[in-house]
């Protein structure tokens, strides 16, 4: 779907030859988010996907689909269809992450990582089970359910000790060691870096990636600031860009640009960042 007056403008238009760039829709298989800068602007776009959906037999869900406002909420206006009003709500789950803040979803990614490391207590209590096999079976399964979207995660310090802490007690579980057996956690990791250092490593890389993919919407969107009022009054919020700033160990945007555009520079601060300063500092 491409309309400029109805999406989000990305980039003003700045010329006959340079049109403006805009985003109106994230699509993956069937789920399909719509963004735009105004609520009549999205009753549009939903009312020309809802029409265009019935060209080829198919319906919107009413009761699935969700609207969420970012800033100032209007007072009054309501996004609907022919079914009926559309459920306004402060957050919603979109291919398996929360959307409006990384707190919920951390949350969300520890309690399922739980779940899937009790499923697996026959493994982790196995004796005839190598711990090197224990270690590659943790992480393909309990890790890769703990990181599950965490390319976009923005996270407080506080917030990095406790992802740290949570998987101290994973990995505990899944080498089947007491608490009340007292032991070093380099002892306890080994070889293997903190989480936090990997989430570092990932989200750095995933930036990198997504810049290099010029003349995709990805490549706008990566480092595209809104304008207006987000956040009246309290502390700034940690912001995407301001986290690739403090994990890259770069100062301003235009550095950011630049050390993303060449593969080779970005690689060396993705493996600067993914390293260990000290593993022993990770909390119990």
């Amino acid at each position: 779907m491409c309309n400029s007056e109805l999406g989000v403008t990305l980039q003003p238009k700045q010329g006959s030859r340079c049109p403006a760039e805009c985003l109106t829709d994230l699509d993956f298989a069937d789920d399909i988010a719509l963004v735009s800068e105004t609520i009549t602007n999205a009753q549009a776009l939903l009312q020309k996907l809802a029409t265009t959906a019935t060209t080829v037999g198919l319906i919107i869900n009413q009761s699935k689909t969700k609207a969420t406002i970012i800033g100032n909420k209007p007072t009054g206006e309501q996004i609907s269809l022919k079914t009926g009003n559309i459920d306004t709500v402060d957050d919603f789950c979109y291919l398996g992450s929360r959307v409006a803040m990384s707190s919920r979803d951390i949350n969300i990614r520890n309690s399922q990582a739980w779940t899937a490391i009790n499923k697996l207590s026959i493994i982790w209590n196995a004796p005839q089970l190598s711990h090197e096999l224990k270690i590659c079976i943790f992480r393909a399964t309990v890790k890769a359910v703990l990181l599950y979207g965490s390319q976009c995660w923005t996270l407080t310090v506080a917030q990095e000790r406790s992802l740290d802490g949570t998987y101290t007690c994973l990995l505990r579980k899944a080498r089947n060691i007491s608490y009340r057996d007292h032991i070093s956690n380099i002892t306890l990791y080994g070889s293997l870096p903190r989480i936090s250092s990997t989430l570092r490593s990932r989200r750095l890389q995933f930036a990198g990636h997504s810049f290099r993919r010029v003349g995709e919407p990805i490549h706008s969107v990566l480092l595209f600031k809104p304008t207006g009022t987000f956040r009246p009054g309290g502390h700034a919020r940690m912001t995407y860009i301001k986290t690739l700033l403090f994990d890259s160990g770069l100062s301003t945007i235009a550095d950011l640009s630049q050390a993303m555009a060449s593969r080779a520079v970005w690689c060396d601060i993705c493996n600067v960042a993914g390293v260990d300063v000290d593993a022993s500092t990770v909390s119990t």
